[in-house]
């Protein structure tokens, strides 16, 4: 099993070569799995603006903040 931070690490990883739907489920499996940070809400909010998922990335940066 994967730590939040192993994860965040593959969705950075995912988001650097600008596989943000991969990066997405990367930060989704942590949040899911270990709870929301702002963090990892932000770092899927940027992925989302990658692929133009305006609305959700605006949720994700509501619920960061």
């Amino acid at each position: 099993m994967s730590t939040s931070d192993e994860l965040k690490t593959q969705g950075n990883d995912h988001f650097v070569s600008g596989a943000y739907a991969e990066a997405i489920k990367s930060y989704s499996s942590a949040i899911d799995t270990f709870g929301p940070t702002a963090v990892l809400l932000t770092n899927r909010a940027a992925a989302r603006i990658g692929l133009e998922e305006l609305a959700l990335a605006r949720d994700d940066a509501t619920a960061a903040i």
